[in-house]
């Protein structure tokens, strides 16, 4: 899996392993870490600076261990953002109500603001099918238990009978709430054609 993943603004053209093995390395070989939580690189090491959720002096073991659970974090809100789209696209209903957090909010590309029993009646009265949905450009902006997801999205859908293709730029925000993440509000954008 390769993705566009950004943490806390800086983005990292990676697969997930090598990203692991990245951040690994950048926490091990510079060690200075400002208040702010940046890490420092050397300059001969041709890397940019990487933002943390803590700022911690680190060891090789704390660096492994942190480079992991930044890796996780992204990946559990990846998989977060898959299940919502096959939610969407299957008319899954049951899974859009465990995503959906019970405060969701929605602002659609007409800047009409919405929430989890709208949209799910919308869903569910078939005013609203999905036929298809392509997102690229997808950053993970991740701070603890928040997860802000940011991208473009290409989408073919019917509402109220009519077709419609639509380029899209979508944040989703994520927040962790009993040991699963949720989705707690989606903005949507309606751009003039894909970037």
């Amino acid at each position: 899996m390769s993705a566009k993943i950004v943490n806390e603004g800086f983005v990292w053209w990676r697969g997930t392993e090598k990203r692991a093995e990245l951040i690994g390395k950048l926490l091990i070989s510079a060690t200075l870490l400002t208040a702010s939580g940046n890490l420092l690189p050397t300059r001969s090491s041709g890397t940019e600076r990487v933002q943390l959720t803590s700022p911690t002096r680190t060891s090789g073991n704390d660096a492994r261990r942190e480079a992991k659970r930044l890796l996780g974090l992204e990946l559990e809100v990846l998989n977060m953002e898959n299940e919502l789209t096959t939610a969407l696209l299957h008319g899954n209903f049951a899974a859009l109500r465990r995503i959906y957090a019970d405060n969701y909010v929605s602002v659609n590309p007409e800047g009409i603001l919405g929430e989890k029993a709208s949209a799910l009646k919308e869903f569910e009265s078939g005013e609203i099918k999905f036929i298809s949905i392509h997102t690229d450009g997808v950053a993970v902006h991740a701070h603890e238990n928040t997860a802000v997801v940011t991208g473009r999205g290409d989408v073919h859908w019917r509402f109220g009978g009519e077709e419609r293709r639509e380029h899209l730029k979508f944040m989703h925000v994520f927040v962790k709430r009993d040991r699963r993440w949720v989705l707690v509000a989606q903005q949507l954008t309606r751009i003039a054609r894909p970037l």
